[in-house]
């Protein structure tokens, strides 16, 4: 919203918030009101909100990823990108040990987008940790084991670059 700052997919907006939730999600939004938000900030407010509703790790996670993902080539905000990445690692890991991915498909996947993270933000080591997860995991789809191998490679030359 332009006017409140209020941050979120489409169907966020057609969410009824009790009194309580309102009131929390109004005070934590006052300190946006004097500032121009760019979409990755917009991410980051609709991944706090989020946090606000108490809602899973894995939809929090998205916010944080979609973010970082808007801020890949921007060299200007690369502290915010890396804190988008940090947070979407945490609340990923976290979606993990609350087991909230039913198909367990899905685990490989994450364990992927986690290694990726670490390695954008130059946590080399549990980059290559989480790849090796993805890689070994019998449930995995096809695709990921290549596409796995292929960026733990950047995590072992240490590259951190977020354009590849």
């Amino acid at each position: 919203c332009s006017k409140c700052h209020f941050s979120g997919y489409i169907d966020d907006f057609k969410v009824k918030f009790n009194t309580e939730e309102k009131s929390k999600i109004k005070n934590y939004l006052i300190k946006f009101n004097e500032i121009t938000i760019n979409q990755a900030q917009q991410c980051l407010i609709a991944a706090e909100i989020k946090e606000i509703q108490k809602l899973t790790k894995k939809e929090i996670a998205s916010c944080y990823i979609t973010g970082s993902y808007l801020l890949r080539e921007n060299s200007n905000e690369i502290e915010l990108r890396k804190e988008l990445q940090l947070k979407a690692k945490d609340n990923l890991i976290s979606a993990l040990i609350n087991n909230e991915y039913e198909d367990k498909t899905m685990i490989a996947n994450i364990n992927y987008l986690i290694a990726e993270m670490e390695r954008r933000i130059g946590n080399f080591e549990e980059a290559i940790k989480y790849y090796d997860l993805a890689i070994k995991d019998p449930n995995k789809k096809d695709w990921v084991a290549s596409v796995a191998n292929e960026q733990k490679e950047l995590a072992l030359k240490k590259i951190d670059n977020n354009n590849i």
